[in-house]
């Protein structure tokens, strides 16, 4: 029986939601809620974004609106602290730029919600 929840416990990913317009935020979370695997740990400002990433240690960071406002706000924490893997998603939500430590920034568009817990995972793009 002990397999099983290691198993999920491995699985799962801390999700802190930043930034997100409101339309954005409830289809997100209704991709989200029928996901085991996915936790949303904390939904706060751009403004309290280093705060929460260095007190709740999240595995991936969505960061809502415009690519320009989160290029500028992860590298200013990039500079001094561990970032995890961000996915800054269009206002719109069709599509996202993907921050990884150590690589290069990708793009993706025409974003599905399987796609869009796929990048959450880490397994898409």
């Amino acid at each position: 029986m002990l397999a099983p929840m290691l198993e999920w416990h491995l699985a799962h990913v801390r999700v802190l939601v930043v930034n997100v317009p409101r339309l954005l935020h409830d289809v997100m979370s209704g991709i989200m809620a029928g996901d085991s695997e996915i936790e949303i740990v904390s939904e706060v400002s751009a403004k309290n974004m280093l705060n929460a990433i260095v007190a709740l240690d999240p595995d991936v960071v969505v960061f809502g609106g415009e690519t320009d406002d989160a290029a500028a706000e992860l590298e200013r924490i990039g500079a001094n602290y561990p970032m995890p893997r961000v996915v800054a998603v269009d206002a719109d939500g069709g599509a996202a730029t993907i921050y990884e430590s150590g690589k290069a920034a990708r793009r993706v568009t025409d974003i599905s919600p399987r796609m869009m817990l796929n990048l959450i995972r880490g397994s898409a793009g």
